[in-house]
């Protein structure tokens, strides 16, 4: 389940959780919802420290043909990856900022409508800037002795019609177990 900062439930979108057995898995979910990817769409991150919300947004990267590495951008806050195939990537870190205010007086609400495509993690810190149209992403880790599973559920606006294409893509490649669906964040 999804949680913003009033644990709302949202009719309006569709959602999914999927299964992914490893940091790979992860990866390559992250790629097939990039090859999706166009300008100015918004992908909202939230999960705890160490679920793979990085490892999420390579995967992301790799779909829309960013060059080089992927890190984390917890000190910097924004990094920009510029080089690229097809679109730029906007990678935040919203974690150190203490409220939305915090995004618009670093003037990073412009990039939301940049021409390129934004990855915002810890999203829940500044959900009020964030539009409605925002593909939402809860990512949870669980730990046994065997594996490294993920969970990770995808809330799309109810009239993205990616919404089945994802769907589709990732069920039929194998990539990712489907694990139900539900509508709440």
């Amino acid at each position: 389940m999804m949680n913003n900062t009033n644990d709302k439930i949202i009719s309006d979108f569709n959602a999914i959780t999927l299964l992914t057995q490893n940091r790979d898995e992860t990866i390559l979910v992250g790629k097939e919802i990039g090859l999706l990817l166009s300008n100015n769409d918004i992908l909202c991150l939230d999960g705890d420290l160490g679920a793979g919300k990085t490892a999420f947004t390579s995967g992301v990267a790799i779909g829309i043909g960013v060059k080089g590495i992927v890190s984390s951008p917890t000190f910097t806050i924004l990094i920009e990856h510029t080089r690229s195939e097809r679109l730029a990537l906007y990678h935040f870190d919203a974690y150190r900022l203490e409220c939305a205010d915090d995004f618009y007086d670093l003037g990073f609400d412009e990039y939301l409508c940049n021409g390129g495509v934004c990855v915002i993690e810890w999203a829940d810190r500044i959900d009020e800037v964030l539009p409605e149209s925002s593909i939402r992403i809860r990512i949870n880790q669980k730990f046994d002795d065997v594996s490294d599973v993920r969970l990770l559920t995808f809330c799309f606006p109810k009239d993205d019609k990616r919404y089945n294409v994802f769907v589709q893509t990732v069920v039929q490649k194998g990539i990712a177990v489907y694990e139900g669906e539900n509508n709440s964040l």
